[in-house]
């Protein structure tokens, strides 16, 4: 009896696909360094926008501590201006 039955056999090469899929590999590992540099440079970033703020806040105070120490100045100036009138005053009304 002859047997009917056909068998196919298909052989591929599978080189040009693994070589494909290589490529494909290294060029997403590419993207992910890229977005990973582009994460740190971002958080290096927030991070001198928030030590700018921080700056911006100290010469803040600095300028406001100058202001009052120069009123303090001012008033222990004129007081030291007053305080010889004060004491002449004082005699001529005793």
């Amino acid at each position: 009896m002859t047997d009917p039955t056909v068998r196919i056999r298909i052989a591929a090469d599978g080189a040009p696909a693994r070589a494909e899929l290589a490529s494909t590999l290294e060029r997403l590992r590419s993207i992910s360094r890229q977005l990973a540099q582009m994460r740190n440079a971002f958080v290096a970033l927030q991070s001198a926008m928030g030590a700018g703020a921080g700056l911006s806040g100290l010469a803040s105070l600095i300028d406001g501590v100058r202001s009052i120490d120069a009123r303090l100045r001012l008033a222990a100036a004129s007081t030291r201006e007053c305080a010889p009138q004060a004491v002449l005053n004082q005699s001529v009304v005793r």
